[in-house]
């Protein structure tokens, strides 16, 4: 139920004398022989790389930029054990439970090409990238 619109880092080439992604360098509509303007256009997903060029059809306002974002996330799982009382007790204490959890662990979603989060809230895709985190422990009661 959400909308991304990639701007900025995410649709300008080099904005603010920066990288572009990959996607956005690759499958580019550019030229056969780069030095050779008159030559043929090898066509791409992405419009042909304009630097600075506040006119290009990466600037017009349209619909190309807006991915309908589609994703299921596993954001937290745990799996614990509590051990019997008389197991536990045979060894001394009241209570033995073992666990180990995580969080972020997957997620399936349609925008992996653009390498961002699909709960990213930020335009231009400049965000810390979400940590997976595992844990592992037990707690004794005695």
């Amino acid at each position: 139920m959400q909308s991304f619109l990639r701007d900025w880092e995410l649709r300008y080439p080099f904005q603010n004398n920066g990288s572009s992604p990959a996607y956005m360098l690759t499958d580019r509509w550019h030229r056969e022989d780069p030095y050779n303007a008159d030559s043929k256009w090898v066509s791409g997903k992405y419009p042909a790389i304009r630097k600075d060029n506040t006119t290009h059809v990466n600037y017009a306002v349209n619909d190309f930029w807006i991915t309908n974002v589609r994703y299921i996330r596993l954001k937290n799982l745990e799996l614990a054990y509590n051990f019997s009382r008389e197991f536990v007790r045979r060894i001394g204490i009241s209570g033995l439970r073992v666990y180990a959890n995580g969080t972020n662990l997957f997620s399936i979603d349609n925008v992996k090409e653009y390498e961002i989060d699909p709960e990213i809230g930020s335009a231009n895709g400049l965000v810390y990238p979400q940590q997976r985190l595992y844990n592992f422990g037990f707690n004794v009661s005695f």
